[in-house]
């Protein structure tokens, strides 16, 4: 006869073996068969599904991973069935996890997306199964993946994002039929609202470039010509659209480079124009840059043979997190708050369209993926432009004989 107890975890408060409502693993000891099982781990911490585990040891007189091979449960399988072939049909979450990296590695995705990923994947989501003895994947159900949501101690849109990309690891798991359903489907994503878009204003540029001239020198760039490279380095933001990742690998040599596990060809300076990527059919695009720009760039030391702002040793992510400080700390010197390097690309899309740039033509200039992400997060400036569109239009009906009456919103008149 077998007997199942629960063995609870230290951060549990129950003491009883018996207790059916908490969360901690469950494990049976007894005798099957006339062998004795002194303490043996089920990998459930549902009781009625340990409970029908072990009616299905005692009907059948054996324990399916310990099946013998001649037995009449296993004489009908095929010659090349294994003792492991229960095991293979549960598979567990160390190996799903293991095998969802080595795909995103063998697609090429980028380190950050990957890293982004092990942080929530590999050792968040692990380090709660661990804690809740969950072994299996069959064991993660919408009650588990909602307790560990609930473990987050973020924000809403972070939260949003990390939801996502669990979501995005069980949809993987079950394309390979691991497990039947998604529990994470089953949990909706808590409610935000998008940060708006802050272009910077023309002021706010100016004084921008004031504090990149007055910045003082540093040990950290070579040469103490921080005013002049951090000068050229924010035109370059303000000009290009770059991601700051991507700027700093502005060279000459248009030679493709490793990132990561694929190749890519480094934005690189042809002309009076900078490189920005491939698109899918094969089109290079290329932005042109003014005059002041390539003013400042003149006047820089590159850091090696190949890269005006980047040594080339390294992982470019330090280099990134080295500049982004150098860039908050200008920002002070400019009396801008919550200023960043992204906002510099904010500027770039949100000018264009109050030009009126088509969405479709910014959004390829910005290297997007598709024009929904583009709309996503500029379209409260298509408003904007249209509202300037209206302006334009409006002093076409001014005259020197008549003044003009324009009407506002709420439908009252004013005249000018």
């Amino acid at each position: 006869m077998l007997t199942i107890y629960r063995r609870h975890l230290q951060s549990c408060q129950q003491t009883s073996v018996t207790y059916r409502r908490c969360k901690c693993p469950i494990h049976v000891r007894g005798t099957l068969n006339r062998q004795r099982i002194r303490r043996q781990s089920l990998d459930l911490i549902n009781w009625e599904k340990a409970q029908e585990k072990i009616r299905q040891w005692e009907a059948q007189g054996y324990i399916d991973r310990e099946a013998p091979p001649n037995s009449p449960a296993t004489s009908s399988l095929p010659a090349d069935y294994s003792t492991n072939a229960v095991a293979a049909q549960l598979p567990t979450i160390d190996h799903a996890v293991q095998r969802y990296f080595q795909d995103l590695v063998d697609r090429g995705l980028a380190y950050s997306t990957i890293r982004k990923d092990r942080i929530i994947i590999e050792r968040q989501l692990s380090a709660f199964c661990q804690s809740r003895g969950l072994r299996y994947l069959e064991e993660l159900e919408v009650d588990q993946i909602a307790d560990f949501r609930s473990s987050w101690k973020n924000s809403a849109n972070t939260g949003s994002k990390k939801l996502e990309r669990v979501r995005t690891f069980f949809r993987f798991c079950r394309s390979r039929k691991w497990i039947k359903e998604n529990p994470a489907e089953g949990i909706s994503g808590p409610k935000f609202r998008d940060r708006p878009t802050l272009p910077f204003s023309k002021d706010e540029l100016e004084n921008i470039l004031k504090a990149c001239d007055n910045f003082p020198s540093s040990p950290k760039i070579t040469g103490g010509k921080n005013a002049k490279r951090l000068r050229a380095f924010v035109l370059l933001l303000r000009y290009s659209g770059l991601r700051i990742g991507d700027a700093l690998r502005l060279t000459d040599d248009p030679v493709p480079i490793k990132a990561g596990s694929r190749l890519i060809v480094p934005p690189h300076i042809i002309g009076h124009r900078i490189f920005l990527y491939t698109q899918k059919t094969g089109t290079n695009v290329y932005v042109p840059m003014p005059p002041e720009f390539f003013e400042a760039l003149n006047e820089v030391e590159k850091l090696s043979q190949r890269y005006y702002f980047w040594s080339g040793n390294g992982k470019i992510e330090t280099r990134i997190g080295n500049f982004e400080r150098t860039l908050k700390s200008m920002f002070a010197k400019a009396g801008i708050a919550n200023g960043h390097a992204h906002r510099f690309r904010d500027t770039f899309a949100v000018e264009l369209l109050l030009k009126g740039v088509p969405m479709d033509v910014v959004s390829v200039l910005l290297g997007h993926s598709s024009i929904k992400i583009t709309e996503k997060h500029y379209a409260p400036w298509v408003k904007a432009r249209q509202e300037q569109l209206e302006q334009h239009v409006m002093k076409t009906w001014d005259s020197p004989k008549e003044k003009l009456v324009r009407f506002s919103r709420t439908g009252t008149t004013t005249k000018s």
